[in-house]
């Protein structure tokens, strides 16, 4: 018992604290963390519900500017089971670079986050992480951090054998590849502001860090589990991608370098290397790659990299230098005392 309090107190002394959680603090109710995941689970099920409704609307929009969707759309003789068919057929030729609004309409989920934080826990931005001071620089690192570390995964795979290069892709549409490159912003942030700036933030709140980021970390990998191609290392990989990301949050202080080190590590496997991220296809990639069959212990086969190895390697270096860094200061661009007394 000694020896498992010696275990915690260390990791919660290395982990240490940042004024984004002590702020927090001073604004956010304490309550356990069951009640915490709870609320979390409400805010997560309406923000999805907005961005499927986001969605929506230029998928509706392109199946009735659809000549033969419009015509079969209007038949009267078309039942239930034929039109699914049929919007299941006239999706499937959807043009690439339509699905990046899936990518884009997750910013319903973000919107619905920052509004919950902001009118019911009262918190700042500052406590999601939306630090102003140096925030172009943060983005940068973690842009900078995300590409080397995605790099040098497939590498991995690139020497394991399992994954060969096929060289610049030609057909390659930029114009999807901007798209999808604002679209993983935009998802980057939306999915780190809620388990990170919020979920993680608030669980820090009731005074344990350390189970703050675990249970974060494990959330984000449980809404992973019906991706194409799950496995457990899969699982397992998203998970530590979880607790680098909660730790390099806690490091940094801000939520412009976690986001967009996600969003590059996402952007960069799908749309530059030409391989699976979580199990997706994003359809269009700079360059070309090719799976070479086989044990795909390294290349994470269906799943893409995050299922392999490769990934579990680079993670476990970042976490173990993510643990001997120290945290940045970083401090309030404004008095919060005035600002918290003056809401009520």
């Amino acid at each position: 018992m000694n020896k498992n309090n010696g275990i915690f107190n260390k990791l919660k002394k290395a982990i240490g604290n940042t004024t984004v959680i002590d702020e927090a603090k001073m604004t956010v109710k304490k309550r356990s963390i069951t009640k915490i995941t709870i609320t979390f689970f409400i805010v997560f099920f309406i923000g999805s519900m907005l961005s499927n409704f986001l969605l929506g609307l230029p998928t509706t929009v392109y199946l009735m500017s659809n000549d033969a969707f419009k015509e079969a759309f209007n038949s009267a003789t078309i039942d239930q089971a034929g039109l699914n068919a049929l919007i299941t057929d006239t999706l499937s030729k959807l043009p690439t670079w339509f699905n990046s609004f899936e990518l884009f309409a997750t910013i319903g989920a973000l919107i619905v986050c920052i509004g919950y934080c902001t009118k019911f826990e009262r918190r700042r931005l500052f406590t999601l992480g939306f630090v102003r001071k140096g925030a172009v620089k943060e983005a940068l690192y973690g842009w900078l951090a995300g590409f080397v570390m995605s790099s040098v995964v497939y590498g991995i795979m690139l020497l394991s054998g399992q994954m060969s290069f096929g060289g610049f892709n030609y057909n390659v549409s930029y114009f999807t590849l901007i798209a999808f490159f604002f679209g993983c912003i935009v998802q980057g942030f939306s999915e780190e502001v809620l388990f990170r700036g919020y979920y993680m933030v608030s669980g820090a709140t009731t005074g344990n860090v350390i189970t703050a980021v675990f249970t974060s970390s494990v959330l984000f990998s449980v809404l992973h589990v019906a991706n194409e191609g799950i496995t457990a290392l899969a699982i397992v990989n998203i998970l530590l991608f979880g607790l680098f990301n909660a730790l390099y949050f806690i490091r940094r202080g801000s939520i412009w370098s976690v986001a967009m080190f996600h969003a590059i590590w996402n952007f960069s496997q799908g749309n530059i290397f030409g391989c699976n991220v979580s199990g997706i296809n994003f359809g269009s990639s700079l360059f070309t790659s090719i799976d070479n069959g086989g044990n795909n212990l390294f290349s994470g086969g269906a799943f893409g990299p995050e299922g392999g190895l490769a990934v579990t390697i680079v993670l476990v270096i970042g976490l173990t230098v993510l643990y001997f860094m120290k945290n940045k200061d970083v401090y309030p661009e404004i008095d919060f005392s005035k600002e918290f007394y003056s809401a009520f």
